[in-house]
């Protein structure tokens, strides 16, 4: 048998050695990339008490015909968040105390009582039915399966066109993807709604939801409890509000998450 002679031996073993060490130096990746999708936050019990002890407050010191601003301000903050079930039942009850406290609240409450049980993220958006504007009957269900976009604008809102080249880029980019974009249209006749969306370059179908000179007023605006234009809810294929009020390149984002989790769960379904 030949013995490897042990000063070759030794220089062999010594290789060796750097050559491991170096590659436990070596990364074996750049990382994991940034994370860009954007998380919707979870309140804490703490957080949901400040928010009760805020409004309180507000409440207290805020001047005549100044409540309704107050509550409109809570329950969009509310909005913003996840709610677990708890929270969301002592929000509740502490509404009804506020009722009890201070009767003259009582119309007022309405408003924050309805959104907070229908329209708040994790819930199922509720259902919307009326005619487009080429007097079809279309309903919001008929849009399970994919992502969707709920646009409450009207052409008198200057904000709500600002949202304009965000909508028609979306359009564009899945045009051929399960995706939809549907507006609920609150200007004072369908004439002017028809013809804002055809000069604005706007393709999706909408509802028109204006009454003439109360035309936030409309049954669709009732039924959802809108209080500001443009107010847009984003929501998944199953029929989930995913995001309230996204704008501009935040609602790009927000679509782009929710398509990127639709697509992975059909593929995984045609596997």
């Amino acid at each position: 048998m030949n013995v490897a002679p042990l000063p070759l031996l030794a220089m062999c073993l010594s290789l060796l050695a750097g050559a491991s060490a170096a590659d436990a130096q070596r990364p074996v990746s750049f990382g994991e990339r940034p994370n860009r999708d954007i998380v919707v936050p979870r309140f804490g019990d703490d957080d949901i008490a400040r928010a009760l002890t805020t409004l309180e407050t507000r409440l207290a010191e805020a001047a005549p015909g100044a409540a309704e601003r107050t509550y409109v301000e809570f329950t969009r903050y509310l909005q913003t968040g996840l709610l677990t079930g708890a929270q969301q039942a002592k929000v509740l009850a502490h509404l009804d105390g506020l009722e009890r406290t201070r009767p003259s609240d009582a119309a007022l409450l309405v408003r924050p009582r309805e959104i907070l049980a229908k329209f708040i993220i994790g819930r199922t958006a509720p259902e919307i039915v009326g005619t487009d504007l080429d007097g079809r009957e279309f309903r919001l269900t008929d849009s399970r399966g994919k992502v969707v976009v709920v646009m409450f604008g009207g052409e008198w809102c200057g904000i709500c066109k600002t949202e304009y080249p965000y909508l028609r880029l979306l359009d564009e980019l899945y045009e051929n993807w399960p995706f939809e974009i549907v507006g609920v249209n609150s200007d004072a006749s369908e004439k002017v709604a028809r013809e804002a969306s055809k000069e604005r370059g706007l393709d999706y179908r909408v509802w028109w939801d204006g009454r003439g000179g109360r035309n936030t007023e409309g049954p669709i605006a009732r039924a959802w409890q809108i209080v500001g234009w443009p107010t847009t809810y984003v929501i998944d294929a199953d029929g989930v509000i995913r995001f309230v009020d996204l704008r501009q390149d935040d609602l790009v984002r927000g679509v782009r998450q929710l398509m990127t989790e639709l697509s992975r769960t059909l593929e995984k379904g045609t596997r």
